[in-house]
């Protein structure tokens, strides 16, 4: 019974160990999956309940994103869900989602005015700078496609600018006069700087089992881009710490 005591903590520790040195890429892997399930999932029914929902649009209360995060916005509350976003040259597929509050912005886009509207205006959206959130607009060409949808009409914009703005450059979200489109936000430049990727509508078209597969059909993560927060690079050398503490003592028993 001891032997076994011993070597199930043995495992454990291995097991432990192995999750603190990949828990970015488990993370990432774990938001790809959750929201390829939650996009397939929706429905006009729910977009029209959601859209009536109360929503925090205060920029000033965005915590930095981790793991402990991701994990509650993916089992935590209510986040509620008004659409979604496909960027198919770079992999996004990802529930949108009212407001900038940090459940939301845990898994999803989030709107970054009230009762913005797709395919009018400028449709802000906001998302952290994460692998299986925004990070992948980071390799957004000019000329690639960005397509949205409330699951009654899906809407198609082409990219033409990209730009680093400073945080204070809010106007870049604002409504531009005569002009129907998109603008999506993250952090750039160790998070001193907005990436702003704006696109101009081209389309839009009914909601049919053929236009809105752009949106449902499963992406590929296409980005080899990575970011490690202070936090990830912790738990990384915390994982490197036991391993190799639980070699040495692996090793010293034997020789003994």
């Amino acid at each position: 019974m001891k032997k076994f005591l011993k070597n199930l903590l043995i495992i454990i520790l291995i097991l432990l160990s192995i999750v603190l040195i990949f828990n970015k890429q488990i993370t990432a892997t774990s938001l790809k999956h959750y929201n390829d399930q939650r996009v397939e999932k929706i429905t006009r029914k729910q977009i029209v309940k959601n859209e009536k929902a109360k929503a925090d649009y205060n920029f000033a209360n965005v915590k930095q994103l981790g793991p402990g995060k991701i994990i509650n916005g993916m089992i935590g509350g209510y986040i509620p869900i008004i659409g979604a976003i496909s960027v198919p040259s770079v992999g996004i597929k990802l529930p949108i989602a009212k407001g900038v509050s940090n459940m939301v912005l845990a898994t999803s886009g989030g709107t970054m005015k009230p009762n913005q509207k797709m395919g009018e205006g400028n449709y802000a959206l906001a998302g952290h700078d994460y692998k299986s959130i925004f990070m992948p607009t980071h390799d957004i060409k000019l000329g690639d496609k960005i397509y949205i949808s409330d699951f009654k009409n899906v809407y198609e914009y082409e990219v033409y600018s990209k730009k680093a703005v400073e945080p204070t450059e809010v106007n870049v979200i604002d409504d531009v006069k005569g002009q129907k489109i998109i603008t999506l936000i993250t952090c750039t430049d160790n998070n001193t700087k907005r990436l702003a990727t704006q696109g101009r509508l081209v389309s839009k078209k009914a909601k049919d089992k053929n236009t809105i597969k752009i949106i449902t059909e499963n992406s590929k993560e296409k980005s080899t881009r990575n970011k490690y927060e202070t936090s990830d690079i912790l738990m990384m050398i915390g994982g490197l710490l036991i391993l190799i503490i639980l070699v040495l003592t692996l090793v010293i028993k034997k020789r003994k």
